[in-house]
């Protein structure tokens, strides 16, 4: 991959983050309609999933472990800035499922990418 497409890879990994970020700590109005736990963690683990894929894609397959160690951290760091609101909670679940969600990126990504491509 040339670093162009790194660069690329990059700046929409930590675009990506930040949006995480965002939406973790902005004021909900209303829960939604369905089962808001089960979508809830779904969607935790399609963002995690999303945020482990991009930072992949955007640095040597060697980081990767160290990559996924962090987006957990960042994970459980949002939930506990989330618990300093008063309009959202810190939620153990939450960060088992951002983690849960990166380990399996990670190991997909280590599957299907040879250590020689990277």
């Amino acid at each position: 991959m040339n670093l162009q497409a790194y660069r690329g890879w990059r700046w929409l990994a930590w675009s990506a983050a930040l949006i995480v970020l965002v939406l973790s700590l902005i004021p909900i109005d209303a829960p939604p309609a369905v089962d808001q736990y089960n979508l809830d963690k779904l969607v935790h683990a399609i963002l995690y999933a999303t945020l482990m894929f991009c930072f992949a894609h955007a640095h040597a397959r060697r980081l990767w472990l160290r990559i996924a160690l962090a987006l957990a951290l960042y994970g459980g760091v949002i939930e506990l800035l989330q618990g300093l609101t008063t309009y959202r909670s810190c939620s153990h679940a939450d960060a088992l499922a951002n983690a849960c969600a990166i380990s399996i990126m990670l190991f997909v990504l280590w599957r299907r990418t040879p250590p020689a491509a990277r």
